[in-house]
């Protein structure tokens, strides 16, 4: 028992002579992290234009899924063009609130 005691006393005390013995050089190792860290987010900014990817429940929006087989051309067709409807009526609608 004395051994295991005299072991981890031993471990503290060099422990805490490296410690104050390279205190400097062990504050280099954080300080690289964040360097890095900055270097990742500056990267990622400029290639995507946010710090982060936003999915869509971060944009907002609707996401919809069909399971069934569907002609993708006509879906467009007449989604585009029912958006359109209603992208004109809400801008009416938010300029006539604004007057």
């Amino acid at each position: 028992m004395e051994t295991q005691t005299a072991s981890k006393t031993s471990f503290r005390e060099n422990f805490e002579k490296f410690h104050d013995k390279h205190y400097k050089h062990l504050l280099l190792i954080p300080a690289i992290i964040l360097l890095l860290s900055f270097g990742y987010i500056y990267i990622f900014y400029s290639a995507n234009g946010d710090f982060i990817s936003k999915d869509i429940s971060l944009t907002g929006g609707t996401s919809v899924t069909v399971y069934n087989s569907v002609d993708i051309n006509q879906l467009t067709d007449d989604l585009s063009g029912k958006l359109d409807e209603m992208i004109q009526k809400k801008y009416l609608k938010n300029i006539s609130a604004t007057n």
